[in-house]
């Protein structure tokens, strides 16, 4: 199986881990970029990376003494207009956030689009990252910063 895991099979895989991706983003979020306000929006809980990029998250939040946000975690499906709809509700909590790390790539871009429709200089004044690398992601100016 290619970028799966079934674990009730014994098949062999090859697929990023994705709680040592996720947890560098949040690290390179904090670390590189300066982020203590860092929001996470989840897919669909039933996808089997679902649970390990959530903890890479976690733990990396942990590690930098960030306090857990339960606001700051929204859970939608996959899409485009998830990505947007999730970015509005995360505008309008009381204490702005600064950063936005996204479970995949449209994820990650509607929340790039609806934040530039209102006019916010996206990876200026706010920063999303996505995960997923989807050829998308380039068309995107300034490009979509992904894993």
């Amino acid at each position: 199986m290619v970028n799966e895991c079934i674990y009730q099979f014994n098949l062999p895989t090859v697929h990023i881990d994705n709680l040592v991706a996720s947890f560098h983003v949040t690290n390179h979020l904090h670390y590189k970029l300066g982020h203590r306000c860092i929001s996470c929006i989840l897919g669909i809980e039933s996808h089997l990376f679902y649970q390990n990029r959530l903890q890479g998250h976690i733990q990396a939040l942990h590690r930098s003494a960030i306090p857990l946000q339960n606001n700051y975690f929204i859970q939608f499906d996959f899409g485009y207009i998830a990505g947007v709809q999730s970015f509005k509700k995360l505008m309008a909590l009381p204490k702005p956030l600064t950063a936005i790390f996204c479970h995949n790539d449209l994820l990650a871009v509607g929340a790039y689009l609806s934040g530039k429709k209102q006019g916010i200089e996206v990876q200026n004044d706010i920063s999303i990252m996505g995960c997923a690398d989807l050829k998308l992601s380039e068309y995107i100016n300034p490009m979509l910063i992904t894993v």
